[in-house]
């Protein structure tokens, strides 16, 4: 929630002075008795103007953030959330397009994600009910799609090959099938963990589907039939990662239990296990969060450990290992970029590290810093240069690797626990602890293009 507080001061002065020091908000606004742990949450940085940022407050038992903004940046913001809320629900409820528009026809701004920079001419919805498209005094017209409510939590997310569909794994144990572009979904779950699926994948060729349970197991779906192919076990503990090789004919799993396995996606046969172990020979909490193959070669995996906070790259045919990185933390994700040369990781502390996968060494500046919470996941785009980040501070982020500087982010209600470039890098998928997925643009013009082709369709209704 955005709040305002009276400062007074210019927009260049607030940055002079760094006045969101004194910015202050003594109790919470939810619980102001006291007892729901609210305390300081830090602060966010604001585009305009450069060098801003934004002091906030989290409150646990209510899990809601409080940000509070100077007169000189809430000039705009009018109403509270409540009222907002008041005024989407009358909307959804409308009979009709023209309805809607009426409801929504007020000079407000919309708060968090769905605000512009300038004063709100006009909105509508789509005959979907998800899509609305806002027009403004800024010279933007935006398109905000809400999303797909699933459970509790979404832990995983995958685009098919094609980006056509995505399937989700969420802690109810639940694997679905999705159409990217209608949010509906394809056929009935597919059943078959009892407990939550913690990571997902798509093949390359688009005919299988993969899903990592807290079971201890590790599934193989037909993607065109939804029927079980074959059940991977061979852990002792909570799968906690999966992924498909280049050719999709092997899968390697990670777990709680400190072991990587490589299978025979034709088969379902055990290739060959990896065991990790600590500098003092103990296996105890070395916890395999992150896996992931060379994109060219079947015969080498990448593993990502706890304890250890070791990247570890193996030789799948004699079990040996090839190199070991010191990441510094413990390892959350680890992933190849497209070409095979360098890998990605990040971990607990929210930094995110690019290395020479041959080598080992280290080929970032220290720039990509998500935040100081853990980073869950994360994704290259097919051209090399973007890579995409999910975390606990409740945005996914896109980086420039060649600059290190942060392109766009995307706000959430939670925690961000996986996300996934569509083929094209055109789209990404989150999938949110809020129980929900997401599908974003990834340029400021895809989203011009996008928002004018939705218009266009709503004009046809």
């Amino acid at each position: 929630m955005q709040l305002r507080f009276e400062s007074h001061l210019t927009g260049e002065e607030y940055v002079r002075q760094e006045a969101w020091r004194d910015a202050s908000l003594p109790r919470c606004p939810l619980h102001p008795k006291g007892g729901c742990g609210f305390a300081r949450h830090g602060t966010y940085e604001r585009v305009s103007p450069p060098g801003t940022l934004i002091a906030r407050w989290y409150c646990p038992a209510g899990h809601r953030t409080f940000s509070l903004l100077p007169d000189c940046l809430a000039a705009r913001l009018s109403g509270t959330l409540s009222e907002v809320e008041a005024v989407v629900r009358a909307v959804e409820q409308a009979a009709n397009l023209e309805g809607a528009c009426q409801v929504l026809r007020l000079d407000i701004e919309l708060p968090g994600a769905l605000r512009h920079r300038g004063i709100v001419f006009d909105v509508a919805f789509a005959a979907d009910g998800r899509t609305l498209a806002t027009a403004s005094k800024d010279d933007r017209v935006r398109i905000w799609r809400s999303a797909t409510r699933l459970s509790d939590r979404v832990y995983g997310i995958a685009f098919s090959p094609d980006g056509e569909k995505l399937v989700s794994g969420d802690i109810e144990g639940r694997l679905r099938l999705w159409e990217a572009a209608s949010h509906k979904q394809v056929g009935m779950d597919l059943a078959g963990h009892d407990g939550a699926i913690y990571q997902v994948a798509y093949s390359p060729d688009g005919r299988w589907i993969a899903s990592a349970g807290w079971d201890k197991i590790g599934r193989i779906w037909d993607a065109r039939t939804g029927q079980l192919r074959h059940t991977l076990s061979g852990h002792s503990d909570k799968l906690l990662d999966i992924a498909f090789s280049h050719d999709s004919s092997r899968i390697v799993t990670g777990s709680y239990d400190g072991l990587a396995i490589v299978w025979d996606v034709a088969t379902g046969l055990i290739i060959n296990t990896f065991q990790h172990v600590a500098a003092d020979r103990s296996f105890h909490g070395i916890y395999v969060h992150g896996v992931a193959f060379h994109p060219t070669n079947t015969d080498e995996i990448a593993t990502g450990t706890w304890k250890t906070n070791l990247a570890t790259i193996w030789d799948v045919g004699s079990g040996e290992q090839k190199r070991a990185i010191h990441v510094g933390n413990p390892v959350n994700v680890i992933v190849y970029s497209p070409d095979g040369r360098q890998l990605a990781t990040a971990g607990t502390n929210g930094q995110i590290h690019l290395w020479n996968s041959a080598s080992g060494a280290r080929q970032d500046g220290g720039g990509m810093r998500h935040g100081r919470k853990p980073v869950h996941e994360l994704a290259f785009a097919t051209e090399g240069h973007l890579l995409v980040s999910a975390s606990d501070d409740e945005t996914a982020a896109i980086w420039n690797l060649r600059t290190e500087k942060k392109v766009r982010s995307f706000k959430h209600r939670d925690k961000v626990l996986d996300v996934a470039f569509r083929g094209d890098g055109k789209r990404i998928a989150t999938a949110c602890a809020d129980g929900r997925w997401y599908i974003y643009p990834t340029s400021e013009e895809d989203l011009i293009s996008l928002a004018k082709k939705r218009l266009e369709q709503i004009s046809d209704h």
